[in-house]
């Protein structure tokens, strides 16, 4: 039960950043809920315990971050684009895959990772320095 109250206060502490009107009140919102330490220790929480009891809390959880960062995204305070909305992202990226474990177990998370790394396969070409790029592109050029 203490990983689902964990993850009910942390959905609420995401709520209260949702009506947020301006980013100075979102800040100290993130701040007077101690966000950084709540998310985090409730999200760990659910990746250890028996996730399928908990899949209503995350599915909660994942759809208040998924706001958040809506909601975060609409500030254009520096600080919060640059840290805020990188934590959101990650702590959504913890949620969905504690949501796809509660929802299909092993061979869920499997299937994830596998995406993941065909995903990575695709891009790491792209991901050369530029002057070997223009050296193949100039080889490929006929003359």
């Amino acid at each position: 039960m203490d990983t689902i109250r964990q993850l009910c206060g942390f959905a609420a502490g995401l709520e209260r950043l949702l009506v947020a009107k301006s980013a100075a009140e979102l800040e100290a919102t993130w701040d007077e809920q101690n966000l950084g330490q709540l998310g985090w220790e409730a999200l760990a929480l659910a990746r250890r315990a028996n996730t399928e009891a908990l899949e209503p809390a995350l599915t909660v959880v994942d759809r208040r971050l998924l706001a958040a960062l809506e909601r975060c995204r609409s500030f254009l305070e520096p600080h919060i684009v640059t840290f805020r909305v990188p934590e959101l992202e990650r702590w959504q990226h913890a949620a969905a895959a504690a949501l796809v474990g509660a929802r299909w177990g092993v061979a869920g998370l499997r299937t994830v990772i596998a995406d993941i790394s065909r995903r990575r396969a695709r891009i790491m070409p792209l991901s050369r320095p530029r002057s070997k790029r223009r050296a193949t592109i100039r080889a490929r050029r006929p003359m």
